[in-house]
């Protein structure tokens, strides 16, 4: 009994741009523009045909792309696998502070087409001992990073030293690092903005905090930027600007730390919070110590991430606005930049804060 004849080894084999272009009687680097979308190389009649054709014939571009990263693993060029590890601090995810940012990067990301790889971090262990190995097969494209504390150069030094990422491109959110490009607030503008407002109400006592070992950077350079606007006003900041210890632990306010600050300095009628996670709960201890807000004191903090409601349900929290969903989306978008040879690896944008004056601060009574 004579046997089936042998199926045609070309319908077994994936389609090529080589074959999508002898169907069409077009050259191969046409096929390539057209399937990417690129109108400033070809038509838009011609990117209809092609990605027509490519359905007809059966085109896989995720085929296509792993025979490119068969043929270029030897070589030093990348090929892009539209993967983005995130190195985020998921334990405060429940915090909208946090939540808007991861928020807006991940639609950014993924309106590019790029995958997001979420890893955690345990400061216990090496870092090359915690990554999955995609990084080592070089999936990963690039990074995002929120440096955290003591994660700093464990974080950047683990992952340089890992084969199949050492090169790709890191993007470091809310801090600048050495040899990474990074979307940061201008935290010293921060600090300017909020003692700018109490001065211009007529403030000149005013209460600071300075950071402990636990705070970020950030919040010394807000500091900084409360002196400046002192000086730049003409004050004497030894007389305008009080700066105490920092008065929480845990985030929690410390009663007594608040009341021998006030004791210590009982003509001060303005106080700066370094953000609203701190700012808030502590403005409600100074209510509960007998204080009237704005009446006796006025307080101001930063972000714009949480409420304090008077009787008719109205936020009454005055801060300094962070464009939060505007740097989740930057850090995307710059990482992306950077991977399309758009934007330089050490790239830097700063974002802009803007003053919210809601019901905390006032003129001084006194």
């Amino acid at each position: 009994m004579p046997s089936s004849p042998a199926p045609d080894s070309a319908a077994r084999r994936p389609v090529t741009l080589a074959d999508i272009a002898r169907h069409l009687g077009i050259s191969r680097i046409a096929v390539s523009y057209a399937l990417r979308g690129d109108r400033r190389n070809v038509s838009q009649a011609t990117i209809d045909r092609v990605q027509a054709a490519a359905i007809e014939l059966g085109y896989d571009p995720a085929l296509a792309h792993a025979a490119r990263r068969l043929r270029y693993q030897h070589t030093s060029e990348r090929v892009l696998n539209h993967l983005v590890a995130l190195f985020f601090p998921y334990a405060h995810i429940h915090l909208a502070y946090w939540a808007r940012i991861l928020e807006a990067l991940q639609i950014q990301l993924a309106e590019r087409g790029y995958g997001l790889l979420c890893c955690g971090l345990d400061c216990s262990r090496p870092l090359t001992d915690q990554l999955p190995p995609l990084f080592r097969r070089g999936d990963v494209d690039g990074a995002i990073i929120f440096p955290v504390d003591s994660q700093r150069p464990m974080l950047l030094d683990g992952l340089r030293a890992v084969p199949g990422f050492a090169g790709g491109p890191i993007v470091s959110v809310l801090e600048p690092l050495p040899g990474c490009a990074s979307v940061i607030f201008d935290d010293v503008a921060v600090g300017r903005l909020a003692a700018n407002h109490l001065l211009d109400l007529g403030h000149r006592r005013l209460l600071a905090f300075n950071p402990d070992e636990h705070c970020p950077p950030m919040t010394g350079l807000r500091v900084e930027g409360n002196r400046l606007a002192v000086v730049e006003r003409g004050f004497s900041p030894a007389e305008v600007l009080r700066v105490g210890p920092w008065p929480c632990q845990r985030d929690q306010p410390q009663e007594q730390a608040l009341r021998e600050m006030l004791a210590r300095w009982p003509d001060t009628t303005a106080v700066l919070c370094p953000n609203d996670w701190v700012g808030v709960p502590l403005a409600r201890t100074l209510r509960r110590l007998g204080y009237a807000i704005p009446g006796q004191l006025s307080v101001i903090g930063v972000d714009d991430t949480m409420e304090w409601y008077d009787g008719h349900e109205h936020n009454r929290w005055t801060t300094i606005a962070l464009p939060l969903e505007q740097l989740g989306a930057t850090a995307a978008e710059l990482l992306v930049g950077i991977l399309a040879h758009q934007r330089l690896g050490d790239a830097a944008c700063i974002l802009q804060p803007s003053l919210v004056v809601r019901g905390t601060t006032a003129p001084p009574t006194a």
